[in-house]
């Protein structure tokens, strides 16, 4: 018996089965690599908003003032994300179509208050004389009804100038206040009647001089930009499980930007908003105390506070963070009792909707 064996090579179609097994994995192994990435994207995205609103948090425990983080979109359509504290107090009839400069003047003899106050006049002066940026708060827009003229809340580029007479300077309300910039970042331009309350950014390039519209709206506000692939929208009682409702319905965290009202990214799936009452603009105001207000009719500088959850029964605050390619979602709420910042999977049902 012959004992030799004969080499023998690959064969055509052994070669082209394991070609094919090697697309095979290698395309397993990109899909799944590929589902991490956007998995790790949400997170990411979710983490940083976390650390912003913590952030914005410690600025009120460590200064002693009512601090609210602020959700922006810029002109090209990335959230932006920064935070403002407590600076004044406005009690002046101030519409929608007032073109800028607008300013506020005691009238010589200064005998009638210009309408404005600081809230911390030794803090916030300093950066209101050189030029400062400043989210006026006013009450809730109904955004089913987005052609009326309603209140909005708006960020403006202000200064405020001290008198010329020393007897006055402890008087801020007899300062002059110049609005040089109206809607920037894209908010919309509201009217603000007798009670309005005006918030200085914390984080934003103050500049002794006028920014351009550009500047004002794209880059000098050195906030935190989201990926282009997450949208965030506010989660409110029509979204807790179980409840009854007709096709789903929304809040948004941007319903100042009236550019953005068709952009809404939850409407193009059938939903609708709900009505104002059901929801503040996102906008947790974090306490020196450590709780959070929702503000909504409410200033340290005197009047009251409609508290929300006599309507919604929601004390703490939610967002949804969705990513629009794997539809993978994280919740952030915030505690109204203590100013916490949890994130989660799921709504926290047994907290936020009672």
């Amino acid at each position: 018996m012959d004992c030799t064996r004969r080499n023998r090579g690959v064969t055509l179609t052994e070669l082209l089965v394991v070609l094919a097994i090697m697309v095979i994995l290698m395309g397993l192994m990109v899909s799944a690599l590929g589902a991490f990435t956007r998995t790790s994207t949400v997170d990411t995205a979710a983490d940083t908003l976390r650390s912003a609103f913590v952030e914005a948090r410690n600025c009120a425990l460590k200064n002693g003032v009512p601090t609210m983080p602020i959700i922006l979109r810029t002109r090209d359509g990335k959230y932006t994300v920064v935070h403002g504290t407590q600076a004044m107090r406005l009690n002046v009839a101030f519409t929608a179509d007032q073109a800028v400069p607008v300013v506020y003047k005691p009238p010589a003899p200064a005998t009638v208050a210009s309408g404005f106050s600081l809230y911390r006049q030794s803090a916030d002066l300093p950066k209101l004389q050189v030029g400062a940026y400043v989210m006026l708060m006013a009450g809730m827009p109904d955004l089913n009804e987005i052609p009326k003229a309603q209140a909005y809340h708006e960020l403006v580029y202000m200064r405020a100038t001290p008198p010329d007479n020393p007897a006055l300077l402890n008087d801020s309300s007899q300062y002059t206040y110049e609005i040089l910039r109206r809607g920037i970042h894209n908010t919309a331009q509201g009217g603000y009647y007798n009670g309005t309350d005006g918030f200085l950014i914390v984080n934003a390039t103050d500049t002794a001089e006028v920014p351009t519209d550009a500047e004002a709206r794209d880059y000098t506000l050195s906030g935190i930009d989201l990926p282009d692939n997450i949208i965030i929208d506010q989660v409110t009682p029509a979204d807790a499980p179980g409840a009854q409702r007709e096709g789903p319905v929304y809040a948004t965290i941007t319903a100042e930007a009236a550019l953005f009202y068709e952009d809404g990214q939850f409407l193009a799936h059938g939903g609708k908003y709900e009505t104002p009452r059901y929801y503040p603009v996102f906008r947790p105001i974090f306490m020196p105390s450590g709780n959070v207000s929702v503000g909504l009719g409410h200033n340290q500088l005197g009047g009251q506070e409609l508290i929300r959850s006599t309507f919604t029964g929601t004390a703490d605050q939610t967002l949804r963070v969705f990513d629009k390619t794997t539809h993978e979602a994280r919740y952030i709420t915030i505690r109204s009792s203590n100013g916490q910042v949890v994130i989660s999977r799921k709504p926290p049902v047994s907290r936020t909707f009672n």
